[in-house]
């Protein structure tokens, strides 16, 4: 949670457009905005591999490892609310981080192989095929690194002046 000193008492506008702002920048795509809760929610995005480096939506080495080598996404939650102070506003930042399972294929022959990211081959566990439905997301929990780097994001930006002319 991270205290901001805003323009207007009691206005929560500042953190607000700054949050949104600071995700669009970062390609998240917004899902849910309530205004009066004073919540935004992202729709889930693929992380970036190494290959990506115009991107960044994670922050540490391991998490680009683990990207790269993994379907991995995240999911943004942006708490703002005004604070008990005049003049200050209240931003919660939460990345919840997703892998996704895809469950092993049986494959005998090399010729075989050539269908391995199909859906024609079977399961190791019996499936008599696989398609898209038989993937899931396992939650992998919270991702401090990527919350601390989109909240100072926002407090950066919270703190540079408008250019709305007034």
């Amino acid at each position: 949670m991270r205290t901001i000193t805003t323009a207007h008492p009691g206005s929560i506008d500042g953190p607000w457009e700054a949050a949104r702002e600071v995700l669009r920048r970062q390609r998240f795509e917004i899902d849910r905005l309530d205004r009066r809760a004073g919540v935004i929610v992202t729709r889930p995005l693929t992380s970036q591999s190494a290959f990506e480096f115009w991107r960044h939506d994670v922050d540490t080495s391991y998490d680009l490892l683990e990207s790269t080598l993994n379907a991995i996404r995240r999911r943004v939650t942006v708490r703002v609310a005004a604070g008990q102070d005049d003049g200050q506003a209240e931003i919660d930042v939460v990345v919840i981080k997703e892998r996704l399972a895809r469950p092993e294929r049986q494959f005998s022959s090399s010729t075989q192989a050539y269908h391995f990211f199909g859906d024609s081959l079977p399961g190791t566990a019996g499936q008599l095929r696989l398609g898209p439905e038989s993937e899931y997301w396992i939650e992998l929990g919270r991702d401090p690194a990527m919350e601390n780097y989109l909240a100072d994001r926002i407090v950066a930006r919270c703190s540079q002046p408008s250019n709305d002319g007034g």
